[in-house]
């Protein structure tokens, strides 16, 4: 990411604890869900929209920290990141799928 949007040193240092964060924050989640599916219980349709609700909040919070930082090329940038990385998810669960 430093050199894909050319950060300084400042912002490298801003950054880095959110990303340090969110990364904490999903394997908590990750192994909240792991106990989960091994307990065989289904969260309710409550608790789930619950979870979804937070996750957007979360990941609104985290583009508004980073709109803060990034001046607006490098915004555009990380985007464009994360839209590739999305995309490279999808394309890896559908070959496992197909698998």
């Amino acid at each position: 990411m430093t050199t894909d949007l050319n950060l300084t040193i400042a912002q490298q240092n801003e950054i880095r604890p959110l990303l340090e964060a969110q990364i904490i924050d999903k394997k908590m989640m990750d192994d909240k869900k792991k106990e989960q599916n091994k307990s065989g219980k289904k969260p309710s349709k409550e608790a789930q929209k619950k979870l979804k609700k937070i996750k957007k909040a979360k990941k609104t919070a985290m583009n508004v920290k980073m709109a803060s930082i990034l001046d607006k090329a490098q915004l555009i940038k990380y985007h464009l990141l994360k839209e590739a990385i999305k995309k490279k998810k999808e394309m890896d669960s559908k070959k496992k799928k197909d698998n």
